[in-house]
C-alpha cells in the first residue's frame, strides 16, 4: 500500500482450500470430520514454502499456542496459507478463542497434536512428537513451541493479556508443559 492506496493483493488460502477438502469438513479425519490434519499442513509447506524449515517451526508454535490457550476449536479453516512469489506461507493466525474457559465448549483439540486432541497433555513432548510426522526436526519445533509459550507469559506479564484472567491462569498452567 502507497499513501493509502492498494496495490496489489495477496491471495490466501485456509488448509481447507488449499487441500480440496470442503468447509463442512474442517475438523480433522481422527475426529470424524475428514478435515486436514497438521501432518498434511506440514507437507504443504514442506513441499511449496520457500523455507520450509522455518515455516514448520512456524506450524509448530502455531499448535502450541493452540494448546497454551485451549482452543478445541483450531480447525482446518483457522490455519491458512499466504501464496507469494510461487510460494506459500503461514498466514498470521486468526479466529483464535481459549474455548476450554467456556464450560458449555469443547475442550478435545480440533487436530490432533502428537497424537493427542487432549489440550491439557500437550507439551514440548507432543509438539515434538508431531514434527516426527512432519519429517521435522523435534528439538527445532519443541524449541518454537517453547518460544511460544514464553512470550504468552511475558505477555500477561507485559499486561497485554490481563494478569487477573482466566486466560492467564490458562497460560501459567499450560506453559509448564513447555
Amino acid at each position: 500500500m502507497e499513501d493509502g492506496v492498494v496495490t496489489g493483493r495477496l491471495h490466501q488460502e485456509d488448509s481447507c482450500q488449499a487441500l480440496g477438502r470442503p468447509a463442512a469438513r474442517k475438523y480433522e479425519m481422527r475426529h470424524g470430520g475428514g478435515g486436514p490434519e497438521f501432518v498434511d499442513i506440514a507437507r504443504l509447506l514442506d513441499l511449496y514454502a520457500e523455507d520450509p524449515t522455518e515455516q514448520l517451526d512456524t506450524l509448530a508454535a502455531y499448535a502450541a499456542f493452540t494448546a497454551i490457550i485451549g482452543n478445541a476449536d483450531a480447525h482446518g479453516k483457522n490455519i491458512a496459507f499466504l501464496l507469494a512469489n510461487g510460494g506459500i506461507r503461514l498466514a498470521p493466525l486468526y479466529d483464535q478463542v481459549p474455548t476450554v474457559l467456556f464450560p458449555k465448549l469443547r475442550t478435545d483439540a480440533a487436530m490432533s497434536i502428537g497424537a493427542t486432541f487432549t489440550l491439557d497433555a500437550i507439551g514440548r513432548q507432543a509438539i515434538e512428537r508431531e514434527a516426527k510426522l512432519w519429517n521435522h526436526d523435534p528439538a527445532a519445533a519443541g524449541d518454537a513451541a517453547t518460544a511460544i509459550a514464553a512470550a504468552l507469559v511475558e505477555a500477561v506479564e507485559a499486561k497485554v493479556i490481563d494478569p487477573q484472567s482466566a486466560l492467564a491462569d490458562r497460560i501459567s498452567t499450560a506453559v509448564d508443559r513447555f
